[in-house]
């Protein structure tokens, strides 16, 4: 949790950790995660790092495999379970705030996680858990700032870290991604927008974005020609 002192700093001097998930499948509130990485950036800059593979309950998905390349295999030989995978890992959030591509993705999962483990148990108390408590998610400013760029999977964290000369190795691995997402939030071009403003200021005009983004997508999917 963070200090009062640290609610009054830019946001960009304050800990941050980026944190990813690759999991059996696209629904958050149903698949599986397979691999977990936490990366902590301190001013800017990397200064650890923790990954894991996590064995499922059941068999990773074929179409699963081919986007992250976990296999079964894999998780059986160097796996441990979700709840303590993130046990190890959670030390890196201490005094940082949490941030992801896509957020509300991997914090669904990070949710589930901590309510199976603790039998929905004190989960509130955490303000990294919070439903309520938004994360840093850079693809909020993605979608902002690249809202005229076109093409399919523009704003994939890949297309997003091309266009600013972000060098993605092993992409759609958790340790790579959580990495270039910490990278990409702090490009001159994301980090601009945020400024010198406290945290629950950029938090506030995140969130703020992200609803009219959503209501912009609604109306345009309301526009779309009805299917037979």
């Amino acid at each position: 949790m963070l200090s009062l002192s640290d609610h009054l700093k830019p946001w960009s001097e304050l800990n941050i950790a980026c944190i990813d998930f690759e999991t059996t499948g696209p629904d958050p509130k149903t698949c599986e995660p397979v691999e977990l990485a936490v990366v902590r950036f301190e001013g800017g800059e990397v200064v650890s790092r923790y990954s894991t593979l996590i064995e499922p309950d059941a068999a990773i998905p074929p179409e699963a495999t081919a986007i992250h390349g976990i296999t079964d295999e894999m998780v059986r030989e160097r796996g441990t379970a979700a709840s303590m995978a993130w046990a190890d890992a959670q030390h890196l959030l201490r005094g940082a705030i949490p941030c992801a591509y896509h957020a509300p993705f991997d914090r669904t999962i990070l949710h589930r996680i901590m309510v199976d483990a603790l039998d929905g148990q004190a989960v509130a108390r955490w303000l990294e858990l919070e439903t309520a408590w938004p994360w840093l998610d850079p693809l909020v400013w993605v979608r902002q700032l690249d809202r005229f760029v076109a093409g399919k999977g523009r704003h994939t964290l890949s297309a997003a870290c091309a266009r600013r000369g972000i060098v993605l190795e092993g992409a759609h691995r958790a340790a790579a991604d959580a990495e270039a997402a910490g990278r990409l939030l702090f490009h001159p071009s994301l980090r601009a927008l945020g400024g010198s403003s406290t945290i629950s200021e950029v938090l506030r005009r995140q969130s703020a974005t992200a609803a009219d983004q959503q209501a912009d997508f609604e109306r345009w999917r309301a526009s779309q020609p009805v299917q037979p």
